[in-house]
C-alpha cells in the first residue's frame, strides 16, 4: 500500500519508489556543515544557473551517473562510522527525489542537509522536515557567500519542530556568528 503526502501541488510518494538522478560526483566534505563529516552529493540538472557559479558543471541534467536507491545506499554503507550527515548540493528540482533520498539517510541515523539557491519559503514543508541543516539563498558574486556581511545566503540549523509548522532555527550568516530566530 503507498502513502501519499501532498505538497502545494506536488504529491510525494513516501519512499515506495526507487530514486533517480543524475549526481556528478559525491565527496567527503569536512565545513560545509558545522560539526558535521558529511557525505556530499553533487546533483545535476540546477534549474538557477546563477551567474559566477562555481558548479556550472551540475547545470546538465544529463552530466553524471545515476543515483538509485541502491548505489546511495551503498555509498552509506561505504563511509558508514566516518560520515554524520547527508548533504545534498541541490536536487530540491525534484522535490519526490529529493524527499526519498532525505528518508533513507534518516532511516540510517545520518543527520540531513541542503545546499540550495533557493529561499526558504520556495521549498516544501514536507522537505523542511526531513532536513538538520539548510543554505539557502542563489549565489550572487558581488555580495559573497556565507563568510560575507553583505551576503544574500542564510544557512539554518533546525533544533526543534514546534507545532502548525513553525520552526526555532539558527541562522549562521559569518563565520560563528548565531543568532535564534522564531519563524
Amino acid at each position: 500500500m503507498s502513502h501519499f503526502t501532498t505538497i502545494g501541488s506536488v504529491i510525494l510518494n513516501n519512499l515506495t519508489s526507487d530514486i533517480n538522478m543524475n549526481y556528478f560526483k559525491y565527496d567527503i566534505v569536512f565545513q560545509e556543515v558545522p560539526n558535521e563529516i558529511s557525505l556530499a552529493l553533487y546533483f545535476t540538472g540546477c534549474p538557477l544557473q546563477c551567474h559566477g557559479c562555481h558548479s556550472p558543471e551540475l547545470w546538465n541534467k544529463n552530466n553524471g551517473k545515476d543515483l538509485s536507491t541502491k548505489v546511495l545506499k551503498d555509498l552509506i554503507q561505504k563511509y558508514r562510522g566516518s560520515i554524520s550527515c547527508l548533504l545534498c548540493m541541490g536536487g530540491e528540482w525534484e522535490p519526490i527525489f529529493l524527499l526519498n533520498i532525505l528518508k533513507i539517510a534518516k532511516n540510517e541515523k545520518l543527520k540531513t542537509a541542503l545546499y540550495t539557491g533557493r529561499e526558504l519559503i520556495e521549498l516544501p514543508t514536507e522537505i523542511i522536515n526531513h532536513l538538520d541543516y539548510l543554505k539557502t539563498g542563489p549565489w550572487i558574486e558581488e555580495l559573497g557567500g556565507l563568510n560575507s556581511n553583505n551576503t544574500n545566503q542564510k544557512f539554518f540549523k533546525f533544533s526543534e519542530h514546534i507545532k502548525e509548522d513553525k520552526y526555532v532555527f539558527k541562522t549562521h550568516t559569518r563565520s560563528d556568528q548565531l543568532k535564534s530566530r522564531l519563524c
